[in-house]
């Protein structure tokens, strides 16, 4: 599920630290640019600009926001992130997947999304988004850890929780007799 400020995402699989870049979700400004060439110019530099940003971030935030002055004078504004648990490489692997489908899904238009269930990247004509404030990584998490015994074994839950910018995580991981459960 996407929402404006968040991504839920629930599998029987462990998703957590696997990257997977499809199946992807394409949301399109339906205004035009009317000078494609130099505004998707000014568009490509942005995005390799902020992918690059974003895959650098810490464990805990893997985000990027920033804008350029394109067409007539109009700020572009963009935004990547990516679920914090990717490593750099795949971070930065899911982006550029992501940012290459613009040509497919937004051409010419002055503002698009593209969503995959491990990245995101978003850019418009108007600020979307708030100004980033400086994080720095925290010294631990808040992490719980519950046992609970029965007659086919111990089920241990590990709790752990995180905000990173107009986000909440929720990690939960259910392991049972050295089998996750995730």
């Amino acid at each position: 599920m996407y929402y404006d400020k968040f991504m839920l995402r629930y599998s029987s699989r462990l998703i957590f630290g696997v990257m997977k870049p499809n199946p992807a979700v394409y949301l399109v400004n339906v205004n035009n640019e009317t000078e494609v060439d130099q505004f998707n110019q000014v568009l490509g530099n942005l995005m390799s600009n902020l992918k690059d940003e974003a895959s650098l971030g810490y464990s805990y935030r893997k985000y990027a926001t920033d804008n350029a002055t394109a067409t007539n004078f109009q700020t572009l504004y963009g935004m990547v992130q990516c679920t914090p648990d990717l490593s750099q490489q795949d971070c930065f692997d899911c982006l550029d997947r992501a940012v290459s489908q613009i040509p497919n899904c937004c051409n010419g238009k002055i503002g698009g999304r593209v969503l995959t269930p491990s990245c995101s990247i978003r850019y418009e004509n108007y600020s979307f988004y708030e100004p980033t404030p400086m994080l720095y990584p925290p010294s631990t998490l808040n992490t719980s850890s519950t046992n609970s015994t029965s007659s086919q074994g111990t089920l241990h839950i590990f709790v752990n929780w995180f905000q990173q910018k107009h986000a909440n995580y929720l990690i939960l991981t259910w392991w049972s007799q050295n089998k996750c459960l995730c």
